[in-house]
């Protein structure tokens, strides 16, 4: 059954619509009218619908301003705007809203019943995925505790463990008749080298985001996230009933400052990922910079026109993330909660929550940054934006990284070019050892003009070797040898390097310094095996 809200002012237009879509899907749709934008609202309140035919021309609300109090309260609604005003008018601030279907009277038919059916479709897909979260919430919350409790000593002791075989196999939905059966715990590992790599939402391409302790992250390298223990403090007398967090590791290792001092569990929710960069995934900004400037500036000053074909938009990551806080906050009416996201998607979170359509309604916030919400009959307040006090300027972003400051190196990056033979005067003033054919040397440019060097060196197995890398004295001191660094490790990673070595002896204070922060010894980890 799907539950239809058709809004026009004309009321031929009305029945004409309402006829089309009774007659061909009978009682698979109940039908819900109005003329007045003002009246669409209080029946979508009162039946929710699943599908809305929206007019924008309306008595009182537009349509425009009926989507967008209707989302206030429900943001699953699938629009379709019908109108007989000049689409170029509104087709922006419809995209805005994410509608899905924008047509211009006349319409015939056709149109309308494919409209119908794709729209349909939409809410087939929502509806399954959230049959099969509840399904599989649902089944590990009758069997995990089970397991825990008899299935193992069943197995392993058999200890009258055909009286119950048919049940372990119903609850398990084991169809098959033989198999094996693999009994690993995973824990909590904060050691130095864990990996990062995820699936994302948008293109399903893994991600491979370098490197992180316990404290200090190096995905794109020039980030830290810092002040765990100041965040922990702070928290320390709140209560704090849930804490959910993003499924990237390194947000998980931030959550671990609330959740571990409240003896609560963590929630891992995909919704909660940073944005999906498609193309970009793995590209170091400085590239980016001299590859697409325009955009790289959209990305960071104008979200709402943003777009590289394989990535999310804008509104595909806010309401992404908008859609898990919206579950969330339902599922814990009246309760504290604590989630765990990541800059970027949080922004456009609230930019389309707050401000929609004003890019600078939210500034880029610090790491650790707390924004505070409240929720209260499907309306959020927001209390608070992006409040970093718990931080002391030697743990923030800014204050750790004083390159930040200075207009010399204000959001520079570097990006790299493989070395040729009239570089030889470059490396050699950088005292790159000798190289074997093989070898990855990487030039690092600043803008034009080049920075410094990495190498490394493929060896059997699994193994790979950090050669060298190197700043020239004028660029040293500033925060950008963690790049270097991430520009060595990551494409190790990818060509499936699991190991590093040194292969001579670090003696450069500053480069033994910079090693010891992300904890690079001879022969670490880089890659684990679970993350």
């Amino acid at each position: 059954m799907y539950r239809i809200l058709i809004a026009d002012d004309e009321g031929i237009m009305l029945e004409s619509l309402k006829n089309i879509i009774s007659s061909n899907y009978g009682n698979e749709c109940e039908i819900h009218t109005a003329k007045t934008g003002r009246v669409v609202v209080e029946e979508a309140e009162k039946y929710p619908p699943d599908i809305c035919f929206m007019d924008i021309q309306m008595p009182g609300l537009s349509g425009i301003q009926a989507i967008r109090e209707i989302q206030k309260f429900n943001r699953s609604v699938v629009f379709v705007i019908i109108t007989a005003y000049d689409k170029f008018n509104y087709a922006k601030e419809a995209v805005n809203l994410g509608v899905m279907e924008f047509l211009t009277k006349p319409v015939n038919k056709k149109v309308i019943l494919e409209t119908c059916s794709k729209a349909m479709e939409k809410v087939d897909y929502t509806r399954q995925k959230r049959s099969d979260d509840l399904r599989i919430r649902e089944k590990l919350e009758t069997v995990v505790p089970m397991i825990e409790s008899g299935y193992i000593n069943n197995i392993l002791l058999q200890d009258d463990f055909q009286t119950y075989q048919d049940n372990y196999r119903e609850l398990l939905d084991i169809r098959e008749e033989y198999g094996y059966m693999i009994v690993a715990e995973f824990g909590d590992s904060t050691e130095n080298g864990v990996d990062l790599g995820v699936e994302k939402p948008l293109t399903g391409r893994t991600w491979r985001c370098g490197f992180t302790t316990d404290t200090l992250y190096a995905a794109f390298p020039h980030l830290y996230f810092a002040g765990h223990p100041a965040l922990a403090q702070r928290f320390a007398g709140i209560p704090v009933d849930a804490v959910y967090a993003s499924d990237l590791k390194r947000t998980c290792l931030t959550a671990t400052a609330i959740y571990r001092q409240k003896g609560l569990p963590l929630h891992r929710d995909a919704r909660f990922r940073e944005v999906g960069l498609g193309p970009w995934e793995d590209t170091p900004f400085g590239e980016l910079e001299r590859r697409y400037p325009a955009q790289l500036h959209a990305f960071s000053h104008d979200s709402y026109h943003w777009y590289v074909e394989g990535a999310e938009c804008f509104l595909q990551y806010a309401h992404r993330f908008l859609a898990g806080l919206d579950d969330v906050v339902r599922r814990h009416e009246g309760q504290s909660i604590a989630i765990f996201s990541h800059g970027m998607v949080l922004r456009g979170a609230l930019i389309e929550l707050f401000f929609p359509g004003q890019d600078e309604g939210v500034s880029h916030s610090e790491n650790t940054a707390v924004t505070e919400l409240h929720w209260e009959n499907g309306s959020y307040e927001l209390i608070s934006l992006n409040d970093a006090t718990h931080l002391t300027p030697e743990l923030s972003t800014l204050g750790r990284q004083n390159w930040w400051r200075g207009s010399r190196y204000l959001d520079f990056n570097m990006w790299y070019r493989d070395a040729a033979p009239e570089d030889a005067p470059l490396l050699a003033a950088l005292g790159c050892p000798q190289t074997e054919p093989g070898d990855r040397v990487r030039i690092a440019m600043l803008r034009d003009p080049p920075a410094g060097m990495v190498s490394t060196r493929r060896l059997d197995g699994d193994e790979g070797a950090l050669l060298h890398l190197a700043l020239l004295p004028e660029h040293r001191g500033c925060g950008l040898a963690a790049q270097l660094l991430g520009e060595a490790i990551c494409p190790l990673r990818a060509g499936g390097v699991k190991h590093l070595r040194l292969l001579r002896p670090v003696t450069d204070k500053g480069t033994k310094r910079l090693l010891a922060t992300y904890g690079i010894t001879d022969g670490c980890s880089i890659v684990p095996t679970e993350e």
